[in-house]
This record gives C-alpha cells, sequence and structure tokens, in this order.
C-alpha cells in the first residue's frame, strides 16, 4: 500500500543514557521492548494521523553516552521537535536535561517545539524525581510535560502526539516520503 504523507517531522529524542529513549521509540513505532539498542544514533519511521493530516515521524534516538554528543551535533539542523528524556528514578538523568536544554539551545539555528518526558513510571517506589519536580523543570524551559513507561506503554502515545501537534506544518515539508529506515537515509539527514 502507497501511502502519501502529508508532512514529515524529524523528531530528536535526547537524554542521560539508559533512560529509556530507545525502548521509547521502540514501544510507539513497534509496540514491543525487545529490540537491539543502537551504539551511537538511529531512527525509526511511524505514521501518525493528527488534526486529519497524516504525518511521518522520523524518531531520532540519538545516544546518552558522553563519547557520542558530537555525533547529535549536525541533527539539531534538520529536526522540527526535540523531546527531552530522563528517568523519574534516577535524579542524574534529571539534572543532566538542564544541561541539554541549554547545548541545544546554543546548536539551533532556529526555535523548534520542545517536550519533557519523565519516563519509567511504571517504577513508582523507586522514584527520585517527583512529578511536580518534572513539571516545575518544563515550566522553566515554556514546555509541555508529560510522565510515560515505555514497559507498560503508558503516556508514551500521547507524548508522540503532543510533540506532534506542536510543530507548526511548513509547506517546505510537505513532500510524498516511502518511509524507508535505512542507514542512507539516516546520514543525509534531509528534510525530505
Amino acid at each position: 500500500m502507497d501511502l502519501t504523507w502529508n508532512y514529515n517531522f524529524n523528531i530528536l529524542f535526547i537524554g542521560d543514557s539508559e533512560v529509556g529513549k530507545t525502548s521509547f521509540i521502540n514501544r510507539f513505532v513497534d509496540e514491543e521492548l525487545d529490540q537491539p539498542y543502537p551504539a551511537c544514533m538511529d531512527f525509526k519511521t511511524s505514521g501518525i494521523e493528527v488534526d486529519e493530516k497524516v504525518i511521518n515521524l522520523r524518531l531520532w534516538d540519538a545516544s546518552g553516552l558522553k563519547r557520542y554528543r558530537q555525533v547529535v551535533l549536525p541533527l539539531y539542523r534538520c529536526v522540527q521537535g526535540i523531546c527531552f528524556i530522563y528517568d523519574i528514578t534516577d535524579v542524574d538523568s534529571f539534572q543532566e536535561v538542564t544541561r541539554l536544554y541549554e547545548e541545544c539551545t546554543k546548536r539551533l539555528s532556529k526555535p523548534v517545539p520542545k517536550i519533557l518526558i519523565g519516563n519509567k513510571a511504571d517504577l513508582e517506589s523507586l522514584r527520585e524525581v517527583s512529578y511536580s519536580e518534572g513539571l516545575k523543570l518544563a515550566g522553566s524551559f515554556k514546555m509541555q510535560f508529560i510522565e510515560t513507561s515505555a514497559k507498560t506503554g503508558a503516556g508514551v502515545d500521547e507524548a508522540v502526539e503532543m510533540i506532534a501537534r506542536k510543530i507548526p506544518p511548513r509547506p517546505r515539508l510537505l513532500k510524498s516520503f516511502e518511509g524507508k529506515n535505512t542507514k542512507k537515509n539516516a546520514l543525509r539527514c534531509q528534510l525530505m
């Protein structure tokens, strides 16, 4: 079946290592978690419908390992949305969001919508970051906030729809894309 997308959006997921970025994307795209983790960076594509428009989402999974941070920098030029993600059971990953936000702000050539995601909400008994702390940080950066669980799927679809709704449609993004998830396309990082 041939699909014609109304829009193609590149969305970058950034956060510390092991906060659940890959699991989050796998849960949204494939509805499963048991898949290999990228060493450095990868993307998956998925289509959603928002306000009667079919949107092809290219979800970029950037490694949280410090040694790969330079690889992420070129992506800032071609993303239409950014999801900062932290682990609610790891206060260090929460504190890392501020540094990532500041780096992102310096690197972006244009303002893009951003949201804050507190992941691993299924581990309530191990929580180190309160919901109100996440909400406060998101408010200080003028972002929307949501808690999710990649393990159970709670809030995952809502978070992706939240960022997709914030991205303003622009005519230059209105092109057909065959949706191939190839390394060659990943390296080019084009708006299509």
